[in-house]
């Protein structure tokens, strides 16, 4: 159900904008000179052309949970626009599907100004963080400041109301009065048109897949006359679901939705989300797989009243149908309209990489546990005793005597560091070459800056230890140690973890 009073609503102190990841969006046409049922009339053949460019997506997208909503409202709150929703769940692909089809739209009319927002409110910025001024950072100044027009993003400057959101009353007054003296955030639209807008609508494209299953003719007959993207949000709502299923005789489905005895082999196109839940739990059945999507379509139409259904049996043949989805009708359309120059191909996700590469990290994290060890037991701060920590004592004393009998010469940190490693750490000739010369190597898309800032309190100790020992192993004069330099060697920064 459309609700623009969001619209009116929206401000800083708005944590939470909806009940679900929801997208919310608005057109106005901005235009001093021309009169209100002028650019009303704008509106309406905005609204056709609008409704033009979605259709193909409306009727053969696999939505996450419904097709995207608009309406024009012709006076509402005193003003004239365009709003829509989208619930886009936990598939954030469908947010910026409709995200980049907007902002290509935005060149429909250079009086055309397009609002857009998530239920955490302006999406954009956090997404290009990197590429805005500091005070567009800012939560309490940056609401409302924000739009989309003529293929570039825009903001109102930070000296109308500095130090204050606006309220959308706030911003449509100064898009009336002031447009001219808007901000073109010319690294923001570059940054997310090629980190996004670009991508698509490829990327939902190599996401979307064709799955056979196994179900009962009346269930075919359901799925055929009904929209083509029920069976993906239906799969969604399933996974979504944290309660057992209820009792069968709630849900709508009759019995004989249920019997297998005249089954059917029936393709349906899902999205990767829906595509890896079958894979995972339909154990390679299409029979099993057609259970489930029998059990989930139940359970969504049962548990949304507001969903307009077709409960009459389909004239279509399976085969016709098959054929169909096949065909993939959205790209067709895409092709037709020059949108695509090429048919896109669904791409499988690689699983086995994500895996290997945390398998990695894990293995790394266990050579610096070890390590770790090794320091605590030469502070003396080990749990069974001070015997290993009074042998790298020993160690290190005996190499002193050596010194001293050669001429008592000054100690040099590369032989120290060969000695401690050798003697006290018991690494071996190869060991110490790989701790010497070898880099962690990360792939490009691997980010420590979320663990760095959840370190768990379980780890304060091991960390307390570091410093110990940097504080105390720092030679008289004050300069770096001899374990210092050992630990930078590991690829670690003593004078970081000192502070």
């Amino acid at each position: 159900m459309l609700d623009p009073s969001v619209l009116f609503e929206y401000g800083p102190d708005d944590s939470y904008l909806f009940d679900k990841e929801t997208l919310a969006f608005a057109l106005f046409y901005v235009s001093p000179f021309e009169s209100s049922e002028e650019k009303l009339e704008h509106l309406r053949a905005i609204e056709r052309d609008l409704l033009f460019e979605f259709q193909p997506y409306v009727d053969y997208y696999p939505w996450y949970y419904r097709p995207i909503e608009f309406k024009l409202y012709e006076d509402y709150e005193g003003h004239s626009f365009i709003y829509g929703q989208l619930v886009y769940g936990d598939y954030i692909n469908d947010l910026w599907l409709v995200t980049s089809l907007l902002f290509n739209f935005s060149f429909r009319d250079n009086n055309l100004y397009i609002k857009v927002f998530d239920q955490d409110g302006e999406f954009l910025l956090i997404e290009g963080f990197e590429k805005i001024p500091r005070w567009l950072m800012n939560a309490r100044t940056s609401a409302n400041r924000i739009w989309i027009n003529c293929w570039n993003i825009w903001a109102i400057p930070e000296d109308f109301m500095k130090g204050q959101s606006l309220t959308m009353e706030d911003s449509l007054k100064f898009l009336s009065k002031s447009y001219y003296k808007m901000e073109n955030c010319t690294d923001l639209t570059d940054y997310l048109s090629m980190k996004i807008v670009d991508k698509y609508p490829k990327e939902v494209l190599e996401n979307s897949f064709v799955e056979t299953v196994t179900v009962s003719r009346p269930v075919f007959q359901f799925i055929a006359e009904n929209p083509n993207y029920l069976c993906n949000a239906a799969l969604n709502f399933q996974m979504e679901c944290v309660f057992p299923d209820g009792p069968e005789s709630q849900w709508k489905f009759p019995k004989s939705f249920y019997k297998t005895d005249d089954a059917v082999d029936v393709k349906v196109r899902v999205s990767v989300l829906a595509h890896l839940y079958l894979k995972q739990y339909g154990q390679n059945s299409e029979l099993e797989k057609g259970n489930m999507l029998t059990r989930s379509l139940d359970k969504f139409v049962s548990e949304d009243d507001t969903l307009k259904l077709n409960w009459n049996n389909s004239e279509s043949s399976v085969s016709e149908y098959n054929e169909e989805i096949e065909k993939d009708m959205l790209q067709k359309e895409l092709l037709r309209y020059t949108i695509l120059r090429d048919s896109i191909r669904s791409k499988e996700p690689d699983l086995d990489k994500d895996k290997n590469h945390h398998e990695q990290i894990s293995v790394d994290a266990e050579k610096g546990k070890e390590i770790l060890r090794k320091l605590q037991k030469f502070m003396g701060e080990d749990e069974n005793g001070n015997e290993e920590a009074d042998h790298f004592v020993d160690a290190e004393e005996q190499f002193k005597k050596d010194i001293e009998r050669e001429g008592g010469n000054d100690i040099s940190e590369d032989d120290f560091f060969e000695f401690f490693c050798k003697e006290a750490l018991h690494l071996k000739d190869e060991d110490l070459e790989k701790v010497r010369y070898d880099e962690p190597e990360f792939d490009d898309e691997y980010d420590d800056g979320d663990d760095i800032l959840s370190i768990p309190p379980s780890d304060n100790d091991e960390i307390d230890v570091l410093s110990n020992l940097l504080d105390s192993l720092k030679a008289e004069d004050g300069n770096p140690g001899p374990v210092s330099t050992f630990l930078r060697s590991l690829g670690m920064d003593p004078d970081t973890l000192e502070k």
